[in-house]
Parts: structure tokens; sequence; C-alpha cells
């Protein structure tokens, strides 16, 4: 004799709620990641190079061409921070759907989005 393992209402109503929060974050990232995405540039004033910062829709990031080691750690509407694998921040500010400034803290400088 089989005997069938039948979950309470109550811990089925808990999974459907928290599956239906899970997928209404991830089209809200989504959302959000349009804001972010597409290939900007910036001026380094100390070198006086033009550089170029491309983020793709699932949030990769190059900068000059160059995919950058590292995994997003928060995003908002105003603001993607990436984390590279020294463990540095590379901190995007968002304004009106797009991208501003990039802080680096490996070189503690603000840079204007271009």
């Amino acid at each position: 004799m089989h005997f069938f393992k039948f979950q309470r209402p109550q811990a089925i109503l808990n999974q459907t709620i928290h599956q239906y929060q899970q997928k209404i974050r991830t089209t809200q990232a989504a959302k959000v990641a349009r804001f972010y995405a597409g290939h900007w540039s910036f001026n380094d004033t100390q070198t006086r190079k033009t550089h170029t910062l491309e983020i793709t829709p699932n949030l990769l990031v190059q900068i000059d061409h160059k995919p950058l080691s590292g995994k997003v750690i928060s995003l908002t509407e105003h603001e993607l921070v990436f984390l590279d694998h020294y463990g540095y921040q590379l901190k995007i500010t968002c304004e009106d759907q797009r991208p501003v400034s990039i802080y680096d803290e490996a070189e503690d400088m603000d840079y204007p989005i271009k």
C-alpha cells in the first residue's frame, strides 16, 4: 500500500505566492536592466582617454570591448553595482532611465557617461 503525501492547503498557497513573487522580481529586474543596457562612453581625465562601456540586457559588462569578470550584486532603477573578481565595485548611476555616471572603487574616481 502506498501513501501519498499531500501538502496542506496553506503550504500550497505559500509556495504559489513565493513563485509569483519571484516571477514579479525577475520581470522587474529585466525592465530595470533595460535602463542600463547599451553602449556608452566616458572620459578618463587623468589619462585623457575615452573609454567605452557596454552593458548587455542580461547585465554582462564590458569596458573597451573586454568583458569584466564579476557579477552584478545590486540592481535598482537608480544604481547598478558590479563586483569585479578583485573585490572592487563599479557603480553605475542612472537618472531618467539612462546611465549618467560610473564610480570605479579601484581608482576611487567618478566618470560622467556621455
